[in-house]
């Protein structure tokens, strides 16, 4: 399903950075176990007419201050894994849109539309290849 949204995109005239995003917004609805929204992202996107290889790393970030010094301040010998010190933010969501804002052609609503209305409509976990 998420490879024939896609191709979708791309039948109505996005490009490939388009088309990937709508796949990947319905990975990330109909197979959230293998990363989804709460996951990080990365891209390498080849732009053939510059012969030029750009690379995104959505990969989530530290809080802004964090250190292994404020660690060892308040007694942690760890990054702990809940709360504000906790290790990274998500960057998924982020990431896609930046590679659109930067490579895509379409409008982000028309993107986003097919993986909303698939939610609504609710899917099969089980796919069938035919």
């Amino acid at each position: 399903m998420a490879s024939r949204l896609g191709l979708d995109v791309l039948s109505l005239g996005g490009n490939a950075v388009d088309a990937a995003i709508t796949t990947s917004l319905a990975l990330a609805l109909t197979q959230p176990h293998l990363g989804g929204l709460g996951g990080d992202f990365f891209a390498m996107i080849y732009i053939a007419r510059e012969g030029r290889v750009y690379f995104l790393n959505a990969s989530g970030w530290a809080p802004r201050r964090l250190s292994r010094e404020l660690l060892m301040q308040r007694g942690l010998n760890a990054v702990p894994i809940r709360g504000p010190l906790s290790p990274v933010v998500p960057g998924l969501l982020a990431g896609l849109h930046a590679m659109w804002r930067r490579f895509g052609t379409d409008e982000w609503r028309s993107l986003v539309r097919p993986i909303v209305e698939t939610a609504r409509r609710g899917f099969s976990s089980k796919s069938k290849l035919r």
